[in-house]
């Protein structure tokens, strides 16, 4: 490469650098950024924008749409405007979760009530977000290795000529229930739910999974849905994989502060 092509390289890398940093000071994340593109102030007076969440009128002080001039700068409007409309999807993930779960407890303590846990090795149909996921029940004998790993609650791998294989087990599943009771969605729960039922169970063990029901869809780490592939950032499900892995919403909303919730 010639010395001018090698510097003018070397300035545009610079370049660069210096507005991927500037951006981040901004709180600007890549997928803050996209959203920002797509969207449009329509108005100065109460920074509403064209995707919302804010509309032009709904405050008292504003009665009427003041559109920005052509040199306006509006990046502080849109991303306030991008932050809010995540806010919103995680209220919205927030209430779904809540629902789900709650149905999920109700299921228990029903099939506790009417004795049919043993009968239970039907698939279960859970209604969640962007479409259906499965609960399939898989028996494992006691006292014998089952033959895959987890990370959280999320199968990372199934060895071959296992029992987890014999049972159909894949990587990408996330364990959910343990002789038919809920466990929480982390690896140390699950294991001391998994010995104490081996430890207590009177016949084979068994796990209940969630799993997708179509193809192309893996489990968020943080909201624990399962969504299409296209709405994991770059590298999440490559890279980070089951029980890492975070959808762009739920890694935008931890970029932001939004911790726990």
């Amino acid at each position: 490469m010639a010395p001018s092509a090698k510097a003018d390289a070397k300035a545009a890398s610079a370049d660069k650098a210096a507005e991927k940093a500037a951006l981040a000071a901004l709180g600007i994340t890549p997928a803050l950024k996209k959203a920002m593109v797509l969207d449009a102030l329509t108005c100065t007076t109460c920074s509403a924008t064209k995707l919302g969440p804010l509309v032009c009128g709904q405050t008292s002080s504003c009665k009427a749409s003041q559109k920005p001039p052509g040199n306006y700068d509006a990046t502080n409007e849109l991303l306030a405007a991008a932050k809010g409309r995540v806010m919103q999807d995680k209220e919205a993930n927030k209430k779904a979760n809540a629902e789900g779960q709650s149905k999920v407890t109700a299921q228990r303590a029903k099939n506790k009530e009417e004795r049919i846990d043993e009968q239970n090795d039907l698939t279960v149909t859970h209604q969640q977000g962007t479409g259906d996921d499965l609960l399939v029940l898989a028996e494992f004998p006691a006292g014998g290795k089952l033959g895959f790993t987890i990370e959280m609650n999320a199968v990372t791998e199934v060895k071959a000529a296992t029992e987890a294989a014999a049972q159909g087990v894949q990587r990408g599943w996330v364990i959910e229930q343990i002789n038919g009771d809920f466990v929480e969605p982390n690896k140390n729960a699950i294991l001391k739910a998994a010995s104490a039922a081996v430890k207590a169970a009177q016949g084979p063990l068994r796990i209940g999974f969630r799993t997708p029901m179509s193809a192309g869809f893996h489990c968020c780490s943080a909201c624990h849905k399962f969504v299409g592939a296209d709405e994991f950032g770059e590298g999440q499900v490559e890279s980070k994989g089951p029980g890492k892995q975070m959808c762009q919403g739920c890694e935008d909303f931890n970029d932001m502060g939004g911790g726990d919730w």
